[in-house]
């Protein structure tokens, strides 16, 4: 049986702009439609716009009857978060940290990680963005 896994990123609320998105799903047998419906309700409470990194996993072949596929989603990248915020105001809040890390917290790789530890690393990532960061 052969697995496949293809990382893309989608940006939320325009699933179906993004460019050869279409192309890439149908060469794996996946309907866009379906596609879209399953991403609109695991991304619901992400603001329209942000950049999400999406997992496919293709299981067995494309047209045979044990064909599957499956969608992880991570949380959007922090730069990307990151940008946002500094799009909207000047100002970042340590309680922005906080639930930033948080948010981070849930990925997989970062469970293990102490939340300060975290709050640390954004605050690095921050402050490397925008020179030094007003906080």
């Amino acid at each position: 049986m052969k697995i496949a896994h293809y990382k893309i990123d989608i940006v939320v609320g325009k699933v179906r702009t993004v460019p050869g998105i279409a192309a890439f799903l149908g060469q794996k047998g996946i309907a866009l439609n379906e596609f879209v419906t399953v991403m609109d309700k695991q991304l619901f409470d992400y603001k329209e716009g942000t950049v999400i990194p999406v997992i496919v996993i293709v299981i067995g072949v494309v047209g045979s009857k044990d064909f599957k596929y499956m969608f992880k989603t991570k949380t959007p990248k922090t730069t990307a978060l990151c940008a946002q915020l500094m799009n909207e105001k000047r100002k970042i809040s340590y309680k922005w940290v906080y639930l930033l890390a948080k948010q981070k917290q849930k990925n997989k790789n970062m469970q293990q990680l102490p939340l300060w530890f975290l709050c640390k690393m954004l605050l690095g990532t921050i402050q490397t963005m925008a020179g030094v960061a007003e906080i």
